[in-house]
């Protein structure tokens, strides 16, 4: 089928592309998609925020848990900590406290297990619950200084979908979660919620979602995915990139 839909092809009708025109660091499918050949100039999301993978727990099974399993092993709310588990978690552009008590609400895994340094009985016998399963001895959990504490990772302002069949996800953390690796989680150089939700608003608006196709990695049957140098190598507007960057958090003030 591939060599007939090569026949149909009329070169009079392609772009002829000079080599020196081309960045063999970019994606190279928008080239044929796409009537735009070099990526915009100008400061990048990754001039203003990080974005970092999402927390991988190497057993989501045993470390994410649903209400009915915190209450199954009288585990204090003070042992976990509120995360988006999976992408169809959120549906829309805000996580918020009401949001997740709906997914609490509906037995959802919502929880991660995040222990506290004074180990409680309850939790003792989860963990114990964890070794006769052999959690300790899977490969992230057995190459972490102690097997079952995740990640340290504070909530990210913003999060942003790892794959999507339309378009990503951007989404604002006002519920402060953590996030498994379905989404990446986006850290702006700044604590000023004014500017997180403007930078948000520029993700969602429709220049971003197309800018953001030169940098998407696409595979079969229309599935896409963002690394997260993929999403730092978006051009964003340099007034933008200023008001963020003169609003710095606070310890990079004191730098």
């Amino acid at each position: 089928s591939g060599v007939v839909s090569l026949r149909k092809l009329d070169p009079r009708k392609g772009r002829e592309l000079r080599r020196e025109g081309l960045n063999a660091a970019s994606k190279w499918t928008p080239l044929f998609s796409s009537p735009v050949l070099r990526l915009p100039t100008g400061p990048r999301l990754g001039d203003v925020a990080s974005c970092m993978r999402g927390i991988a727990t190497g057993a989501n099974g045993y470390f994410t848990l649903r209400p009915s399993d915190a209450h199954k092993w009288k585990l204090h709310r003070r042992d976990l900590t509120p995360c988006i588990t999976k992408a169809r978690q959120i549906t829309t552009s805000i996580i918020d406290d009401q949001q997740i008590k709906e997914l609490i609400d509906r037995d959802e895994r919502v929880y991660l297990l995040t222990p506290r340094s004074l180990i409680s009985r309850s939790v003792k016998e989860y963990l114990a619950e964890g070794r006769r399963q052999g959690v300790h001895r899977r490969f992230l959990p057995s190459h972490r200084p102690t097997w079952y504490m995740p990640e340290n990772r504070p909530p990210a302002p913003i999060l942003v979908s790892v794959f999507a069949r339309g378009g990503f996800k951007f989404v604002f953390n006002e519920a402060g979660a953590l996030n498994l690796t379905a989404f990446h989680g986006i850290y702006p150089k700044t604590e000023s919620k004014a500017l997180i939700k403007k930078l948000l608003a520029y993700l969602l608006s429709k220049e971003a979602i197309s800018l953001l196709k030169q940098h998407q990695r696409i595979y079969a049957d229309g599935l896409y995915k963002l690394e997260p140098r993929d999403v730092e190598s978006l051009t964003i507007p340099r007034q933008l990139a200023d008001e963020i960057l003169a609003n710095p958090r606070r310890k990079e003030r004191r730098r």
